[in-house]
């Protein structure tokens, strides 16, 4: 059990520095190079901050955690810490990968209007509503906030986000996209 938890703590030892590295470049690059800077990789983007912000945060907290634990000292704060970083990060991360999904979808269905479909600024947006809901779910709880204020507030971001809905002309040709 020992050499498993030391295996394992170096293991993650080495996932905070390739997670934290190849994740600051993708981002870098996407910024830098403006060929880059598509739809599709603005969501590759969400992505690789998701991926960046658990080799940050969530693998320097299980380490401290599993060190912890091999020092015989169990802390319930870091724990508790630890699983809610866990199912945010990974949450957001399948959120993400989501979005991905549907907008290679819309590509492949209607190809020949991909790009009025599909804009920067709407994949932003995209990008954003899924951060802003999900840090919203997560804190819903504790905050004593029950199911109700958390569709409250998916209304309000679904109204701020009809501002940059596919136009009358596009949604009669494709009524499946609305």
């Amino acid at each position: 059990m020992f050499s498993t938890n030391v295996a394992v703590l170096i293991l993650n030892c080495v996932l905070i520095l390739t997670a934290t590295v190849q994740n600051s470049l993708v981002i870098l690059v996407i910024f830098r190079t403006s060929s880059f800077q598509t739809p599709s990789n603005v969501l590759l983007c969400s992505l690789a901050f998701t991926d960046l912000l658990a080799g940050i945060v969530v693998h320097p907290i299980f380490v401290a955690f599993k060190a912890r634990l091999l020092c015989g000292d169990f802390e319930c704060t870091v724990l508790l810490a630890k699983e809610v970083l866990v199912i945010y990060t990974g949450i957001l991360s399948l959120l993400t990968l989501l979005s991905i999904i549907v907008e290679r979808l819309i590509a492949l269905s209607v190809h020949l209007c991909y790009r009025e479909l599909v804009m920067i600024p709407r994949a932003l947006a995209v990008a954003v509503a899924i951060w802003v809901s999900w840090s919203f779910a997560v804190c819903a709880w504790p905050l004593g906030l029950d199911i109700f204020a958390f569709s409250l507030l998916c209304v309000v971001i679904k109204a701020l986000l009809s501002r940059h809905s596919i136009g009358p002309d596009l949604c009669n040709n494709f009524p499946y996209l609305t």
